[in-house]
């Protein structure tokens, strides 16, 4: 336990909420596995129990406590110590399912199904399925299932990369992406592909992120047929969170790939995980062509994209650059104080006929934090305006220069990507998209764990890019200087890309 997990005797101290003294326990587990590649079983049995709990706010307060300070921290680690206490852990949860939630008793037949009667066998399983090995008889293959990541960056580093190489190594074989009806924006317009929508909650009870995998099972064996476990069909998982990172099955382990991204490698650094899977990759299906990260956008997305930056440089604008500042819902990737107001300032003032456009999502909190930007642009004199992405091509919104707040869908700040002259943002979903679109890029890694997690999650990309490391003790202003400074350098590198 944390010295800060420690309630105080004095009667004026307030106790610490429920909530963070939970998420302070789950830390705790997560730092000691780390530290003696061990688990304290009474401290897991305490939170799985909590987390099965029939009150729904406990059971929320202790799942979310487990999967983003345990499980999350575990996984980040990319040490051998991370994978194994991960893989207990999330055996342990699916085991208190089985006994304790009124479902449970459905998960576990299926379970047995598949001759996993304890979460030693799931484990022994996960372990077995993350050895390569190679695909033999590939003439049998008549499709290709593969496993959505969930997460939209994490799908265009990795995912997208099994998907080519699929494509290429089964070229008569049906190719079909399992994931969110999100993916559907980034991964849409390419004919090969058909997408089977999957959700999976990434908040509330085991309940609801568990209770999805049933659905699951039944839909993989549909898409598998009527002998889903003749070698004709093959499974691919990228350590996907709808099978618990492969813990939970849906095909024969024989169909099954499990790409191993939590792996350690020799040393402290290594590839992004998007080279990785190709590593990965040539050991299962032989030696083929590098796949960098890709994303198929609807050809009318990308019309109005490049309409839209059309009229922009009629008006005046030479240079373009598009910033998300989103975080993923983790504010620990975020630099605190008047960062951001002042990094979208400096950019729109870097060149002249710049305008900046600021994509702040569809969400209420993305909004507001992009109004207080635009308010201090034009408390600097800078033209600034918010608007929806149906208005882009109703009313041209500064003239020449300045900043454009836009809100609205992960397919409209795509195709605005694809016709910038550069990008900005911190490590979330669309660095990874302006890497998949070959665009010049300056990524910003705040509140990594370490150096390896920053090496893994770099985006790949062809386009001239920089990655930047926010310290702790940072200034904001230095940091705005070295992004400028970066900024400038992947545009001049960038110049003459574009008409």
């Amino acid at each position: 336990m944390d010295h800060d997990d420690t309630t105080s005797s004095d009667p004026k101290t307030e106790p610490r909420p429920l909530g963070e003294r939970l998420a302070a326990l789950a830390a705790g587990l997560a730092h000691q596995a780390l530290d003696s590649q061990e688990l304290d079983w009474v401290l897991v049995g305490g939170l799985c129990e909590l987390a099965c709990a029939a009150d729904p706010t406990m059971s929320d307060l202790a799942t979310t406590a487990l999967y983003t300070r345990a499980v999350e921290r575990l996984c980040d680690d990319f040490s051998q110590a991370g994978v194994w206490a991960t893989n207990r852990l999330l055996a342990c949860l699916i085991q208190e399912v089985r006994r304790r939630l009124p479902w449970g008793q459905e998960l576990d037949r299926r379970l047995a199904e598949h001759g996993l009667a304890s979460p030693a066998q799931l484990v022994e399983r996960c372990e077995l399925l993350a050895r390569p090995r190679p695909v033999e008889n590939r003439h049998r293959v008549e499709r290709c299932l593969v496993l959505s990541r969930v997460t939209i960056g994490a799908d265009i580093a990795i995912t997208s990369v099994l998907l080519q190489r699929l494509a290429a190594a089964f070229p008569a074989a049906e190719l079909v992406l399992v994931a969110p009806r999100k993916q559907a924006q980034l991964f849409g317009g390419w004919p090969r592909l058909s997408l089977v929508p999957m959700e999976y909650p990434r908040g509330g009870g085991l309940a609801a992120r568990l209770g999805q995998w049933p659905a699951l099972h039944d839909q993989v064996r549909l898409l598998a047929g009527s002998a889903p476990d003749d070698g004709r069909t093959l499974l691919f998982d990228p350590d996907s969170r709808l099978t618990q990172l492969g813990l939970l099955p849906a095909l024969h382990a024989d169909c099954t790939r499990l790409f191993p991204s939590r792996q350690a490698l020799p040393g402290l650094l290594g590839p992004s995980l998007s080279a990785l899977a190709n590593d990965w990759l040539d050991s299962v299906l032989g030696p083929g062509p590098f796949a960098w990260p890709a994303v198929w956008l609807a050809p009318e997305d990308q019309a109005r994209a490049a309409a839209f930056r059309s009229r922009l440089t009629a008006a005046g604008c030479r240079h373009l650059v598009v910033v998300n500042l989103g975080v993923g819902g983790n504010d620990r990737k975020r630099v605190a104080g008047d960062f951001e107001a002042q990094l979208v300032c400096g950019l729109a003032r870097m060149r002249p006929d710049t305008v900046v456009v600021l994509d702040c999502g569809a969400g209420d909190e993305g909004v507001a934090r992009c109004r207080l930007v635009l308010d201090e642009a034009a408390g600097q004199g800078l033209a600034s305006c918010l608007v929806r992405e149906a208005e882009i091509l109703e009313r041209l919104p500064v003239q020449g220069c300045g900043v454009i707040g836009v809100q609205g869908s992960l397919a409209t700040v795509a195709g605005l990507i694809n016709v910038a002259d550069g990008f900005l943002g911190y490590d979330s979903a669309c660095g990874h998209l302006a890497a998949a679109l070959a665009r010049p890029a300056v990524t910003i890694f705040a509140g990594a764990p370490h150096r390896r997690f920053i090496e893994r999650w770099q985006p790949l990309s062809r386009a001239a890019g920089q990655t930047l490391v926010a310290e702790p003790e940072m200034a904001p202003a230095a940091l705005v200087g070295q992004v400028e400074t970066a900024m400038a350098t992947v545009l001049a590198a960038a110049a003459g890309s574009r008409p």
